[in-house]
């Protein structure tokens, strides 16, 4: 067989095969080097280690790789490997598009390529132009209170005539969160503000967290949504009130799945609409040996409801990693097991979005409850990218049908809001906006959201301006 090598700063490799299907490579890593922080838009990576040791990244997850372990890497999956000491070969198949070009450098020792040529993530570079913007600064912070000492964020709202209620997520020491009350109006005057938790942690599947509260009104009944994290688990939950200060809980809502069911039932999607990013979770998982563990369950969290039944069914956002998936269904005891079962074998009739843009291009989550308008639903969500600074979280907007929400009829190409202010870049989790909830005055629409995981936040912007420049990127 004929191979090909090239010689690299790192090292070398040797091409074994190279078609339109995929490519064949051994990677060997020099002593103390490394290979870019990089990923790829359009093709995804498998690796062997064959001889030696290294350091290897992959996505969140670091480890150190030795002869016979395995590595998978979905496109736009930030990756890497280092050395130290001595030198590592890795075999690697890459399935997908193989242009140079493709190799989005994030950070390189070797000053191949500015890290910022194909990502501009400093933030200003990525602030909308032609929405104006107006950030109205911080609206609640930490206090000396044991339950809010460390974070006071993400609030979900309910808007009542002239005056907002606010459910904001509380972080004590230990990161242990529960759910804080507050009202303002649309001058943000702070009417109240409770001293202790209006939503406690009280079983064991919320024992670390009660988190990120959304609230709607549908007929009679108040619906909040939660993440409930029990130091393991994040799961969607839902509590439910008739006046908006007892509020009953009914539980998980979401899958309880374990990633070794989840793989199964994905294996039955069809394949080519499905983005590979959805085995992610299965394959870190298994990498480290946790994908059999029978309390482990599939992450699913960023529960939104719509505030109104759509042909008399429920309709709810949620998010399984990397997506924006949406499910409606016509009473809550319907979300049996066997229920979310069917929907991840065709999970991908059920994808609302995936990501995109490059903006948003690690993963994505529903923000705020969807708002009606005349154009369609108004839907805010937050979107992520990696950069060599670490993930940035944008504000983000796009246009569902009325009738059939399912349908995108317009989206954002760009930001509708960025992390830019002090407050937003340095907290708790850097360089975040995480919109959770709207008001609407006139024509101002308030937008709520959390900053850098430590305050709660309000921007505002004209929803008509906002409304217009949805119509314009208007997809058939």
């Amino acid at each position: 067989m004929k191979t090909y090598i090239e010689e690299r700063p790192w090292g070398n490799f040797e091409r074994f095969t190279h078609n339109e299907i995929s490519t064949v490579k051994i990677l060997t890593v020099n002593p103390n080097e490394e290979l870019s922080l990089q990923f790829h838009h359009n093709r995804e990576e498998f690796w062997r280690v064959i001889d030696g040791t290294g350091t290897f990244v992959i996505g969140d997850n670091t480890k150190v790789g030795h002869k016979g372990d395995e590595f998978f890497i979905p496109k736009e999956t930030v990756h890497q490997i280092k050395t130290s000491d001595s030198s590592v070969s890795v075999l690697e198949i890459a399935f997908g598009n193989f242009d140079e070009n493709d190799i989005v450098r994030l950070k390189d020792k070797y000053n191949r390529e500015d890290p910022n040529k194909y990502y501009n993530m400093e933030h200003t570079h990525q602030i909308n132009t032609r929405i104006p913007i107006e950030k109205k600064g911080i609206l609640l912070s930490p206090t000396k209170l044991k339950f809010e000492s460390n974070g006071v964020l993400n609030p979900g709202i309910f808007q009542e005539g002239e005056e907002v209620h606010i459910f904001y997520r509380a972080v004590e020491d230990g990161n242990y969160s529960t759910i804080g009350y507050a009202k303002t109006n649309e001058h943000l005057d702070l009417i109240e503000r409770k001293s202790s938790p209006l939503i406690t942690r009280d079983f064991d599947y919320e024992k670390h967290g009660v988190e990120d509260a959304r609230i709607v009104k549908i007929e009679d009944t108040f619906y909040l949504s939660y993440t409930a994290y029990d130091g393991v688990n994040a799961m969607g939950a839902l509590a439910t009130s008739k006046d908006l200060k007892h509020f009953e809980k009914k539980g998980i809502i979401t899958p309880f799945i374990t990633y070794k069911e989840y793989k199964y039932h994905l294996e039955h999607c069809n394949q080519e609409r499905l983005n590979p990013k959805y085995y992610y979770y299965y394959n870190l998982f298994a990498q480290i040996g946790l994908a059999d563990e029978k309390h482990r369950y599939l992450r699913d969290k960023d529960i939104v409801l719509f505030p109104k039944k759509i042909n008399g069914k429920f309709v709810m956002l949620h998010r399984i990693w990397p997506g924006i998936q949406i499910v409606q269904f016509e009473k809550w005891e319907n979300l049996t097991k066997e229920f979310w079962e069917n929907h991840i074998k065709n999970l991908h009739d059920h994808i609302l979005m995936d990501p995109f843009y490059d903006f948003e291009v690690n993963y994505l989550g529903a923000g705020c409850p969807p708002i009606e308008t005349k154009d369609g639903w108004l839907m805010i969500y937050h979107g992520v990218c990696e950069t060599h600074i670490g993930k940035t979280y944008h504000a983000a907007a796009a246009l569902l049908d009325i009738e059939d929400p399912i349908k995108v009829i317009g989206r954002l190409p760009y930001p509708l809001f960025s992390p830019t202010e002090e407050w937003e870049l340095l907290g708790v989790v850097d360089h975040v906006v995480f919109p959770t909830g709207t008001a609407l005055f006139g024509d101002d629409l308030h937008i709520y959201y959390g900053a850098a995981d430590k305050h709660t936040a309000v921007a505002k912007v004209s929803l008509q301006l906002l409304l217009n420049e949805l119509k314009k990127t208007a997809i058939s």
